[in-house]
């Protein structure tokens, strides 16, 4: 994809891409960006919704998202971007407080796995669904 335009706004620098892509809106997603110089960037990436109800900020035939922690000296027009979904980022905990510091540092508990007749838990897996990379306790 082509970067065709680029917006600051508050919540990051958003970019007008084409071709359409079939990239689900709700996931985090990995972008790779390749300036005209050869330098290649990669940062967080989702898909802008917010965007396509102005006609007057993207064409037919364009899509936008959002960069974590990009500004447009970062990421110029021009430059060529590939977007993908990003791996999920997973950590496991083998106790109740180290699942405590996962979940102070924003992680998200997916499973609990318990001993049968055991009401205390043995092993917890967190997903990290924040942008940027990954925050793990020392």
């Amino acid at each position: 994809m082509k970067v065709l335009e680029t917006f600051e706004l508050e919540r990051g620098l958003v970019v007008a891409v084409a071709p359409l892509s079939r990239l689900p809106t709700t996931q985090r997603l990995e972008a790779r960006i390749t300036r005209d110089d050869g330098t290649v960037i990669k940062t967080t990436a989702y898909k802008e919704r917010l965007l396509i109800r102005d006609p007057k900020l993207l064409r037919d035939g364009e899509e936008a998202f959002l960069l974590h922690g990009m500004t447009k000296a970062n990421v110029p027009v021009g430059s060529e971007i590939i977007i993908e979904i990003a791996p999920a980022a997973l950590a496991k905990a083998l106790s109740a407080n180290h699942a405590d510091k996962y979940r102070a540092l924003g992680w998200t508990l997916k499973y609990e796995f318990r001993a049968q007749g055991d009401d205390e838990p043995y092993e917890y897996v967190f997903e990290w669904q924040l942008p940027g990379e990954p925050v793990r306790p020392s």
